[in-house]
């Protein structure tokens, strides 16, 4: 959000009261050049006048990429992407991984007993099956059973939180406390976030805080029982009051395609579940061994965007040339 000032200006200033079907006026920067330089969401000609508008920020890109009931060109240009870069590297990503690759695949009831000697021991990644499925958040597709007012029957999905949370601000970095209201981020999702090589994505370490207006969420999801004991509870629940020094320790992540994490090492070393309740996530969970600069980390750089990471070394660390001892666990999850 820090990076897309126009739309966090927006999302404070939009038509409090509800009387106004104008447009509201929009700084420009949306057509940012950089943020499509790699196209990986476009297919077009570098001559092609449809692209410099779009891509380049010529014409009347700053106001065509405002809003998303100003996108004349979205309908037209979507069928444009089907052959962009983006759509080829994914078709080579959505393929399961090999038997060689991929992460030790159990069902949750077997491995309740088991899952901190064999996994978090050993330091083993694991893709956990069936372990949702008691979930107010979980979508089984059939709708509650009790009589109850409970308006969750279809589980978290962006809808669902649209209409529920549609005026709630939300965060986007641990880093920064810009936060934006996810009606106004829908509309950059349908806009200019189809088109980003890296759109931004919802990373909110406060959505289960007490005084959020997103606090119910955490009666709508539990943790497995199959982890080990959240050692961070223990500094929470200390007598001298430091829970406030706590660091973030659980997060909700929604974004677009193209949206995600950058290659990283947890900051305190810790280990991490993440379920899935909609769309696709793929990983690519590295050794310890192997050596950050071939992998692009590098202290001295940003971290590189995960869409651009997977577009420049995807192939690379699936070649036959690349060292097994530096082959990276996949995991592929899909709701």
């Amino acid at each position: 959000a820090a990076e897309r000032p126009h739309f966090l200006l927006l999302s404070n200033n939009e038509n409090p009261d509800g009387d106004n079907n104008d447009e509201p006026e929009i700084i420009d920067g949306c057509d940012i050049q950089a943020w499509r330089k790699h196209r990986l969401g476009l297919k077009c000609n570098d001559d092609d006048d449809l692209f410099a508008t779009v891509c380049l920020g010529s014409g009347n890109a700053s106001v065509m990429l405002k809003r998303s009931s100003q996108w004349p060109l979205r309908k037209c240009f979507r069928g444009s992407t089907k052959s962009s870069k983006w759509n080829e590297l994914k078709d080579r990503m959505m393929n399961s991984p090999s038997k060689e690759r991929a992460a030790i695949v159990v069902d949750y009831k077997e491995c309740i007993a088991s899952f901190k000697d064999t996994f978090e021991d050993g330091n083993m990644p694991a893709k956990i099956l069936n372990a949702m499925t008691d979930w107010k958040a979980f979508s089984n597709g059939r709708k509650n059973d009790d009589n109850s007012n409970d308006t969750i029957k279809s589980g978290w999905t962006f809808d669902d939180f649209l209409s529920r949370f549609g005026n709630i601000n939300w965060r986007f970095s641990d880093q920064h406390g810009e936060m934006m209201s996810l009606e106004c981020y829908a509309k950059y999702i349908f806009s200019e976030g189809e088109f980003d090589d890296s759109p931004l994505a919802i990373y909110d370490s406060e959505f289960g805080d007490d005084d959020s207006p997103t606090n119910q969420l955490l009666n709508e999801y539990n943790v497995p029982s199959c982890f080990s004991e959240d050692l961070f509870s223990l500094a929470a629940d200390d007598d001298d009051n430091t829970a406030a020094s706590v660091p973030p320790f659980r997060w909700i992540l929604i974004g677009p395609e193209r949206s995600g994490t950058g290659l990283h090492i947890d900051p305190l070393f810790t280990n991490a579940w993440v379920a899935l309740l909609q769309g696709t996530k793929f990983w690519m969970l590295f050794p310890p061994e192997t050596p950050p600069s071939e992998i692009g980390m590098d202290d001295r750089k940003p971290q590189i965007p995960s869409s651009i990471w997977f577009a420049t070394y995807f192939d690379k660390v699936k070649g036959e040339k690349w060292p097994m001892a530096w082959r990276p666990v996949e995991v592929l999850q899909r709701r």
